[in-house]
Protein backbone atom coordinates (compact mmCIF):
# COMPACT_ATOMS: atom_id res chain seq x y z
CA UNK A 1 0.00 0.00 0.00
CA UNK A 2 1.09 3.73 -1.23
CA UNK A 3 -0.25 6.73 0.99
CA UNK A 4 -0.74 9.10 -1.85
CA UNK A 5 -2.84 11.81 0.18
CA UNK A 6 -3.51 12.52 3.25
CA UNK A 7 -1.51 14.67 6.71
CA UNK A 8 2.84 13.82 6.36
CA UNK A 9 2.71 14.13 10.11
CA UNK A 10 2.53 10.81 11.68
CA UNK A 11 -1.18 10.27 13.73
CA UNK A 12 -1.61 10.47 17.52
CA UNK A 13 -2.07 6.96 18.67
CA UNK A 14 -6.21 6.09 18.78
CA UNK A 15 -6.88 9.30 16.41
CA UNK A 16 -8.98 8.70 12.93
CA UNK A 17 -7.26 10.08 9.98
CA UNK A 18 -8.41 10.19 6.39
CA UNK A 19 -5.72 8.86 3.63
CA UNK A 20 -5.89 7.92 0.00
CA UNK A 21 -3.66 4.93 -0.90
CA UNK A 22 -2.48 3.03 -3.64
CA UNK A 23 -1.99 -0.53 -4.30
CA UNK A 24 1.38 -0.89 -6.21
CA UNK A 25 1.32 -4.73 -7.04
CA UNK A 26 -1.64 -4.27 -8.94
CA UNK A 27 -2.53 -5.81 -11.43
CA UNK A 28 -0.06 -9.34 -9.86
CA UNK A 29 -2.13 -9.57 -6.60
CA UNK A 30 -6.15 -10.17 -6.52
CA UNK A 31 -7.76 -6.81 -4.82
CA UNK A 32 -11.39 -8.15 -5.68
CA UNK A 33 -12.20 -9.24 -1.66
CA UNK A 34 -11.51 -4.90 -1.21
CA UNK A 35 -15.59 -3.90 -0.42
CA UNK A 36 -16.36 -0.87 1.46
CA UNK A 37 -16.65 -1.19 4.99
CA UNK A 38 -13.82 -3.93 5.12
CA UNK A 39 -11.39 -3.89 8.00
CA UNK A 40 -7.60 -4.22 7.26
CA UNK A 41 -4.50 -3.82 8.79
CA UNK A 42 -1.21 -2.26 8.08
CA UNK A 43 1.90 -4.17 8.81
CA UNK A 44 5.85 -3.55 9.06
CA UNK A 45 7.02 -7.28 9.00
CA UNK A 46 4.75 -8.72 11.66
CA UNK A 47 3.74 -6.19 13.56
CA UNK A 48 0.83 -3.97 13.10
CA UNK A 49 1.25 -0.06 12.77
CA UNK A 50 -2.71 0.96 11.58
CA UNK A 51 -6.03 -0.59 10.88
CA UNK A 52 -8.37 1.12 8.37
CA UNK A 53 -11.69 0.98 6.96
CA UNK A 54 -12.48 0.83 3.33
CA UNK A 55 -14.59 3.37 2.76
CA UNK A 56 -14.80 4.08 -0.73
CA UNK A 57 -13.01 2.79 -3.81
CA UNK A 58 -12.26 4.27 -7.29
CA UNK A 59 -10.49 2.72 -10.42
Amino acid sequence: MQFVAGDDAPAPIGVPIDAQVTFPYAPQVNYEPLRLGVQFQILEGRRIVGVGVITELTA
